[in-house]
């Protein structure tokens, strides 16, 4: 796939980085052009998918946020809780324990792994880090190659159902906000109504007969 497989043949010619690793031939561009074209779509396709196939977990981590913060008594308070929590789990999931990792089989400071990883997840890839360099035997190579595709992979992924939870969340609360406003207005309007609706005053009906007469 598209960015994955850059990262692997990276990998296979160990001296390029990810802001120089470009084709340099006429041919080799023309089959760059045509491979991204067909791998990106593909990618975002898969990560797509698996997104979607977590979703359920991100449902439970929901449902567990909501019963830890429901005794909170004001809204705007429960929804700080919700954004801390869901910081704290992103961050522990994507920086946090892939560069613990990372420090051990790279030989990185911690604040350098971590750096790593979010330039990586955030699809910036700057070059000035790539995971790999340190191993020299074909074979480590091979494993570190392919641990580290399913790393970008799973790690992207975990990034999509994040997001796209997130995005089901607001959407939810915009719903919900505009129900709100919508029987606001209704009521409203109902108001202005009743305020302009003609009053009959009683009328005495002997007075009109003797007017009659």
């Amino acid at each position: 796939m598209g960015y994955t497989d850059i990262v692997l043949l990276h990998f296979y010619h160990r001296n390029h980085r990810y802001g120089n690793f470009a084709p340099v031939t006429d041919g080799g561009r023309i089959f760059c052009s045509f491979y991204a074209f067909i791998g990106i779509p593909l990618t975002g396709w898969f990560l797509l998918t698996v997104g979607d196939a977590l979703q359920v977990y991100w449902s439970k981590i929901r449902q567990y946020t909501h019963r830890l913060t429901v005794k909170i008594p004001y809204e705007f308070a429960r929804r700080c809780g919700h954004f801390i929590i869901y910081t704290i789990l992103i961050l522990t999931i994507l920086l946090l324990i892939p560069g613990a990792i990372l420090m051990f089989t790279e030989g990185w400071d911690f604040h350098v792994a971590v750096y790593y990883c979010f330039i990586t997840f955030s699809t910036i890839g700057f070059g000035d880090l790539v995971a790999g360099d340190v191993h020299q035997h074909s074979v480590v190579i091979w494993i570190m190659s392919i641990a580290h595709v399913i790393f970008l992979l799973m790690g992207l992924s975990i990034m999509s159902m994040a997001l796209k939870g997130i995005g089901k969340s607001q959407k939810t609360s915009f719903k919900r906000a505009k129900m709100v406003v919508r029987v606001l207005v209704l009521k409203a309007s109902r108001n202005k109504t009743k305020d302009h609706t003609p009053t009959t005053l009683p009328v005495d009906m002997n007075t009109l007969n003797k007017s009659q007469v």
